[in-house]
Parts: structure tokens; sequence; C-alpha cells
């Protein structure tokens, strides 16, 4: 079994490659993403990364000859990011393409990464598969595009709707519970956009990819991937900043701004993972022990 793994230089692509480091693999990335400060991964393991856009129609044709499954992760994420109108091609066209060369090399399945932006705001509390599709920023809509594109294919298509993944991989990536641990180790008051009562579930990276590893013999199928922690933004930052006063730093403060961003967060919600785990999905890690991986063993600023 030959697997194609876009985005192969990313937060997820780049651990997954890894952890599949054993089997018969081709790892692509365009490294867009890299200037936003990350590193250039250019090998992971013993498998080198090919450089390629996605974009292209006749790029995608010739790399995936002989593939058999294909884990698609290349995009412009995050909603920041998709405001500029370059996301549309990564995001739509690039999947659009994929799509397109895997139906007609006789590719066996594709795997989606998705998000849990395509909800938009909860309905109800607990939100599972079939929750409304209304997603409140361009990010969400792109990916939702993607996952229709992917889905008409006619060929196994299996979607992993993720919520919040926080955690180190192959290199450190700013999401809000590193960004929390970061500030807070440093000494540097936590700025909270609106109130900090917006909840969200919060899902490990190595959890993510256990989800992802197990999901080539899952069926096709759209899966919320989620995590052990549904906490408010505000429960985030008390839970960090009360290890690093207990560790010896400094006792920061939580500095509300009201003019964030903060409407185009879930309001409240708790991520229905029902479905993945009734097929082996079993998530592991929870905040707290990142938390005190992250402080133990690194001086925090007193």
């Amino acid at each position: 079994m030959k697997i194609l793994i876009t985005g192969a230089a990313g937060y997820i692509g780049s651990l997954l490659a890894e952890k599949l480091s054993t089997q018969d693999l081709l790892l692509v990335d365009d490294y867009s993403a890299c200037t936003d400060g990350r590193p250039r991964i250019e090998k992971v393991g013993r498998n080198h990364i090919v450089e390629a856009d996605i974009s292209s129609e006749a790029v995608c044709q010739e790399l995936l000859k002989g593939i058999d499954v294909i884990y698609h992760f290349a995009a412009t994420s995050g909603i920041a990011k998709c405001e500029d109108p370059a996301s549309y091609k990564n995001n739509v066209v690039g999947t659009s393409n994929i799509g397109a060369a895997a139906l007609r090399n006789g590719c066996r399945k594709i795997i989606f990464a998705s998000t849990s932006a395509v909800y938009g705001e909860s309905q109800c509390y607990f939100i599972n598969e079939n929750h409304r599709i209304k997603p409140r920023c361009k990010y969400g809509w792109e990916k939702y595009i993607g996952e229709l594109i992917l889905q008409s294919l006619g060929i196994p298509i299996v979607i992993l709707r993720k919520s919040n993944v926080y955690g180190d991989g192959l290199f450190h990536k700013k999401t809000a519970v590193d960004v929390f641990i970061d500030k807070a180790m440093n000494g540097e008051d936590i700025t909270i956009d609106g109130t900090g009562l917006q909840r969200r579930d919060y899902v490990h990276l190595n959890d993510t990819v256990d989800a992802y590893i197990q999901s080539l013999y899952w069926d096709s199928g759209v899966y919320n991937i989620g995590g052990l922690d549904n906490m408010s933004v505000n429960e985030l930052a008390d839970t960090v900043i009360g290890y690093v006063y207990k560790s010896g730093g400094k006792l920061v403060k939580k500095i509300f701004n009201e003019q964030g961003d903060a409407g185009r967060m879930l309001k409240k919600f708790s991520y229905d993972i029902t479905r993945a785990m009734s097929i082996g999905y079993k998530p592991k890690e929870r905040v707290i022990n990142e938390v005190t991986r992250r402080v133990g063993g690194h001086r925090c600023k007193p």
C-alpha cells in the first residue's frame, strides 16, 4: 500500500508521517505555511518531502500515480489566514485537484482533515456529526466545500472534523493552549478576546494522529475527533496560570480584550465523539498533563 500525505511538513501531517515512517510514503508540501516562522522540515524519518503545489492539476495527476491512500492535510488553515483570498486556491481548488486525480488514478481511499468550524454556532450543547452545517467563517466554509467535493467522487472518503488541537509535535505551534503556557512561563499577562466564557473541546496532537492512523481502517463517513477536556477560555487560562505560579513562576493576570474577534468562536458546546469511539478511537491526553510536561524541567520567570 502506497500512501500520499499532502501538507506533510505541517503540524499534524509531519507527526503522522513520522508515525507511519515504516510504510511506503510519498510526502508532499508547498512550504507556504513556513512564512509564519515555523521550521522548514524537508525530511521525516527516511522520507524526503517533495515540494509541490496541489493547486496545479497537472502536478496532482503526476503525484497520484500508484497511490492507494491519500491523507489530505494541505490547506490554508485558521480563521485569520483564510481571510486572504488565496486560501480558496489552496483549500478548494487544491482539494478538487486531489480528488480528480485520485479518481483518475484509481485511488482506494481519501482521508480528509476537516474541522469543527464547519458547524458554526451550536444549536445544542452536544454537537454530533448530524448537527446543522453553518460556518461563521470563510475557513469553515472552505473546509465544508472540500468535504462535499470529495464525497461526490464515489470512492471511500473518511472525513475527520477535529476540535482544537494542541501539543508539540515535530515543531511547536502557537495554539491557544501553547500560547497561554508560553505567556505564563515568561511572566506575561494572558490576553483573552471577549469574556472568556466561550467553551471549546481540546484534543492533543498525539490523540489526533492516533485517530488518523486508525482511520486507515474505518468505513467512509464523517467523524468528530475531540479530546477529554471541555473548557472555557477562562478555565484554560486559570489552569495554566495556577500551575505555573505553583511551580515558582509569576502570578500573571488575565487581560480581557473586548474588541477581540471572539464572536467567531463557538460560545458553548461539547463535542460528541461517540461515533469515532465506537470503532476504537480513545483519547488519552489531558490539558493539565501538557501543562505539567511543558512547565516541568523549565525555569519560569519569577
